[in-house]
């Protein structure tokens, strides 16, 4: 979760405050590893692809399917941190 911080010259910042955690504790939020850049152009070719629309266009690699712990239910991830 960022908080947006605007600056006197008309220009903002936007703090991160919190993370998201799913309610097992696993940390969800994509990291910047690749820089902001890369980051944004992915959201923008997952919208070319029409997976934001139709979630049969989301190819998901096997290596991205994992089996909660109780239930054994597939969740699909692209790396989240497991406390």
């Amino acid at each position: 979760m960022q908080r947006p911080i605007d600056l006197r010259d008309g220009s903002q910042i936007r703090l991160t405050i919190a993370r998201y955690y799913t309610p097992t504790g696993r940390f969800i939020q994509k990291p910047y590893d690749d820089g902001y850049e890369a980051y944004r152009k992915e959201k923008y070719d997952r919208y070319l692809s029409g997976e934001l629309y139709n979630k049969d266009s989301i190819d998901i690699p096997d290596s991205l399917v994992y089996k909660t712990k109780l239930s054994q239910r597939d969740v699909f991830g692209g790396g989240g941190i497991m406390p």
